[in-house]
Parts: structure tokens; sequence; C-alpha cells
């Protein structure tokens, strides 16, 4: 079926972004007219999945969240939601933060950590290191591209490093390379050890 995101007469963008699948392969948009962009879903999801929605209208940003999923999966129970039932994608943008914080979570393991600014961290197989900013920031870069790999955005305010594991256990400076939201270009280095 179609879905719309309403916003009123604006002149405006607006980007969808979901670590768990290809967004054209769930939802592709139709339309935009001058008071709703409208977005058709394509294919039903096996799994829940959410899909973070970010529109821009009249120079303002918004962040909005839905979760896709079928009508014959069984409803989660009703309650406060614990982040240890949330996947490590999700948790990583319930986050609220007042600068950049380095990430890692693993589904398998249950791991969900915010590494700190100097701290070393003993990396795991199946890991996901990212970056997560508020917005006013940019994250612009990971360091040292041999090990970092290249950067993919997952969402308006965090990038996935998508490294490269060496053949052998190492120690890796690994540095976050950020701008403030005075233009101030910010460093933050970690201590990446590798299994």
């Amino acid at each position: 079926g179609n879905w719309r995101i309403v916003c009123g007469e604006f002149i405006g963008r607006t980007s969808i972004f979901s670590e768990s699948t290809k967004i054209p392969d769930i939802v592709q948009r139709n339309y935009a007219t001058s008071i709703h962009f409208e977005y058709e879903i394509i294919d039903i999801p096996d799994q829940e999945i959410l899909l973070e929605i970010d529109p821009v209208i009249n120079n303002q940003e918004y962040d909005l969240s839905v979760i896709l999923t079928s009508e014959n999966d069984v409803p989660a129970a009703e309650g406060t939601v614990d982040s240890k039932e949330l996947s490590g994608f999700e948790w990583a943008i319930s986050l609220e933060i007042d600068e950049p914080k380095l990430l890692v979570w693993n589904d398998e393991t249950g791991v969900k950590k915010i590494i700190e600014n100097g701290e070393r961290y003993e990396l795991q197989e199946g890991d996901v290191i990212a970056g997560r900013k508020p917005s006013d920031w940019m994250i612009y870069d990971f360091e040292p591209h041999d090990f970092a790999g290249v950067g993919e955005l997952v969402s308006k305010n965090m990038m996935i490093s998508r490294y490269i594991l060496p053949d052998e256990s190492k120690e890796i400076n690994f540095i976050m390379e950020t701008t403030d939201g005075n233009g101030v270009d910010v460093e933050f280095k970690y201590i990446i050890v590798t299994p």
C-alpha cells in the first residue's frame, strides 16, 4: 500500500535510511506534491524493519522513524522497551548525545558499547563500528583507511566503518574525523585491538 508524509506547504526534501535492508527493495518514492511526499511499499518485509525518515522542510530538519512489519507478525508485548531488546542499530539511533561518539555493537553477542575518546577496545568477530553524531556536527572520515575502509552513511546522524580485519591481531590507532557546529575540525582517537 501507499503511505504519506504530510508536511503542509513547503519546499524541501526527504531521505530514508535503514541498515537492515536496501530501501528500494522495500519502499520507493512515488511523487511529491506541495503538501506531502508519498511512498509505496513494494515488498512485505519478512522481519521488522526500522526506517529513519529525515525530511527537511523550509530549511528545518525533522527526525521521524517508523517500523515496517507484516500483518502476520506476532505483536511485541506492550510496555517500555528495554535496550536489551533493541538491535544494535536501533540502540545506536536511540541514543541522545551532545558530541560524536564511537559505538560498537554485535547482535550475535549482545554487545552495545559507547567507546570514549582515548579508550581502548578489543574488537570481536562480527562487531559493528559506527560513529554517531548530534545533528549540528559532521563525521567525514575514519582513519587509517587500510583498516577503517570506506565509511557508509546509514542514517543522517550515523556512519558505519566497513573495516577490514588484518591477518593477525594488531593494535590500531583509530581516528574519527569530525567537524563541530562552528566548522572546527575535531579528531576523536581510540585504540582498537583486532582479533
